[in-house]
């Protein structure tokens, strides 16, 4: 049996969470994760990706699209947008 290594699913979410947090809802790179979390190489970050959609935490949408079970991201519009344009 090969010894667990120091990454893991919940690293790689905890990750996707906090970068989300702090760039408005866009998503890391699959380098940034694998970096983040200590993965040898990409091939292991979308294994966990893929442990993370399967668990119903996560939806991958194209090469970058990670979109969390009920993401809902919302931005103020600008000040001189009238209102009837934002409802």
């Amino acid at each position: 049996m090969a010894n667990k290594s120091h990454y893991s699913a919940d690293d790689a979410y905890r990750f996707i969470v906090a970068y989300k947090r702090a760039y408005g809802g866009q998503a890391p790179t699959m380098r940034k994760i694998q970096t983040a979390v200590g993965a040898g190489s990409v091939s292991v970050v979308d294994v966990l990706l893929n442990e993370l959609q399967s668990r119903g935490w996560i939806r991958r949408m194209g090469r970058r699209g990670i979109v969390l079970a009920g993401e809902r991201w919302e931005v103020d519009p600008p000040s001189d947008v009238p209102a009837r344009l934002v409802e």
